[in-house]
């Protein structure tokens, strides 16, 4: 018996020491990560939009002591134990806004990553913007939407009972992937413009996402319609203040208890593969006083990253793009750094799936995980006690900085 019990526990041991976790663990440690302060437990909200009966779909990773399992929401597989008891504190927040026609789920192994390491991941399908349906992509409705969306995830995840006592609203960073870059910088302060399509795209080629026929019918729409709507609602219509989330459009179900009139703080933004240069010329970021953290795909075949990427970087004050903070992944394409799709979508959609595969996408998931992870640690810093107050934090910053400091590793 002893024999058999021995033998086991060896077998339990290699079994553990070859699960997708524990070599996903190791690869991040390799790559100059730490070991994991948490497990990761994912809710899912459903969020009535007030008079239009439209729902918003949403996500929310956080910290849990549950051990690390395999949870399939909507087919999209990830290593979170669904609707795990939360471990209590006070975290930073991270929103998430997709890429064009993705969803909340797209990214769901960093959030993961993230929320495994203190955060609260929150993120949102954004309507008519996603896998299911995207004829609002190149819209002036979806610039306008796309941020109030993410916030209204933001307000429907602090009404909740068991992640609203979770989230510190003084310490909020937002991470756009692709086209959700545009709503990062909204939401960071920086006000888009009527897209410059026709000289982007004499630079371009004809493939080009926003050089097609329908884009640029679409935004040859948006001077006119831009006028309109700041006349309307201000100079700051498309970008909405994280104070401001309840509006008439879009409010929560009146059976969720309301949101706290705390102050909120977006200290950081991440942009991961972004795409929109043209939306933001030099003089609309210049103004950012936040943080800004990086990721180039060297390979991006979606976003031409010297038409991209790069050139947003460099419209971005030199002061708020410290080098550390911006990685290139010289083997990386576009959709390689989104989560693994699932079978059908592989099958069905390959070419929305990555070129990557096997241990040579988890060596990037893992370099892409600790790079972000560093980069959110530094700027939001690490949770608290659930006893820590929100006007203390607020009082006293982390560290004793202003709001949007690096923080000490």
């Amino acid at each position: 018996m002893t024999e058999i019990k021995k033998l086991t526990a060896a077998f339990m041991l290699l079994a553990a020491l070859c699960s997708p976790a524990f070599l996903y663990a190791g690869r991040a440690l390799a790559m100059g990560g730490k070991p994991q302060d948490f497990n990761a437990g994912v809710r899912t909200l459903a969020i009535w939009v007030d008079k239009s009966k439209r729902m918003l779909e949403a996500a929310v990773w956080y910290p849990t002591r549950r051990k690390t399992t395999f949870s399939t929401i909507s087919e999209w597989t990830m290593p979170a134990a669904h609707n795990a008891a939360e471990t209590p504190g006070r975290y930073p927040v991270i929103l998430i806004s997709h890429d064009m026609a993705m969803n909340r789920f797209t990214n769901n192994n960093l959030a993961c990553a993230l929320a495994s390491n203190g955060f609260i991941v929150i993120a949102v399908t954004h309507t008519g913007d996603n896998m299911d349906g995207a004829e609002k992509a190149f819209s002036l409705s979806n610039l306008f939407l796309r941020p109030r969306q993410l916030l209204l995830a933001f307000e429907a995840a602090l009404a909740n009972k068991h992640l609203g006592p979770l989230i510190d609203q003084t310490r909020i960073g937002v991470l756009g992937v692709g086209t959700g870059a545009v709503t990062a910088l909204q939401l960071a302060g920086a006000s888009p413009q009527a897209p410059d399509y026709a000289t982007y795209c004499e630079e371009s080629s004809t493939n080009d996402v926003f050089c097609g026929k329908m884009a640029q019918a679409a935004f040859a729409l948006w001077p006119a319609m831009m006028e309109k709507v700041t006349g309307l609602g201000g100079p700051q219509a498309f970008t909405p203040k994280p104070d401001a989330m309840r509006e008439p459009f879009a409010r929560l179900n009146p059976v969720e208890k309301p949101p706290s009139d705390a102050g909120r703080i977006i200290r950081a933004v991440g942009l991961m593969a972004p795409g929109g240069v043209m939306f933001f010329p030099p003089e609309s970021l210049a103004g950012l006083n936040l943080p800004v953290g990086a990721i180039i795909a060297a390979q991006d075949e979606l976003y031409p990253p010297d038409l991209q990427a790069r050139r947003m970087l460099e419209r971005i004050p030199p002061s708020l793009r410290d080098p550390s903070d911006i990685l290139t992944l010289p083997e990386s394409d576009h959709y390689s750094l989104n989560a693994p799709c699932p079978q059908d979508l592989l099958l069905n959609l390959p070419e929305i799936c990555g070129s990557k595969a096997g241990e040579e996408r988890e060596e990037l998931s893992a370099r892409r995980d600790a790079h972000f992870i560093r980069f959110f640690k530094a700027y939001l810093g690490a949770p608290l006690p659930p006893e820590q107050a929100e006007g203390d934090l607020a009082a006293t910053p982390i560290d004793g900085g202003p709001p949007g400091s690096r923080q000490g590793e």
